[in-house]
């Protein structure tokens, strides 16, 4: 009522609920954080913005708030080092299974020749480090 420009000032609370059973609940102190940033009229790194009626126009007067609160948090750098670890890690407990499964089946006899000529096929693949699938 008694603002002096044409500024819209935006505030992302999005993230200051709590969730609720039915509706979500502001608390008291982040109601207050939004009155204290809501008087001030400043901009806040992704919480508020105050935009110009130029900047409005170059959005083509879309009005959705992430157009000028950017909430975005980039995701942290890879560690490669981790990574690698963990992909030789788990090679590593990979080949110990094959092995102790293939040791297994070393105990293992066919009933019958077909049987017997299946279960040395299964264990070869299981040797060559291949898969089962679409073998019988």
């Amino acid at each position: 009522k008694h603002k002096t420009d044409h500024n819209i000032f935006f505030i992302d609370a999005s993230k200051e609920f709590e969730k609720g059973q039915n509706q979500n609940i502001l608390r008291e102190q982040e109601i207050d954080k939004i009155v204290k940033i809501y008087r001030e009229r400043k901009d806040v790194d992704k919480y508020a913005h105050l935009a110009t009626p130029d900047e409005i126009r170059d959005n083509d007067y879309n009005l959705n708030i992430p157009r000028y609160v950017d909430t975005f948090e980039p995701e942290p750098p890879v560690d490669v080092h981790k990574l690698v670890e963990d992909f030789t890690k788990t090679t590593q407990e990979i080949n110990q299974t094959t092995n102790e499964i293939i040791s297994m089946m070393d105990d293992l006899e066919g009933t019958t020749l077909e049987s017997q000529k299946e279960l040395n096929i299964v264990r070869e693949m299981l040797r060559n480090g291949q898969t089962t699938e679409s073998t019988f």
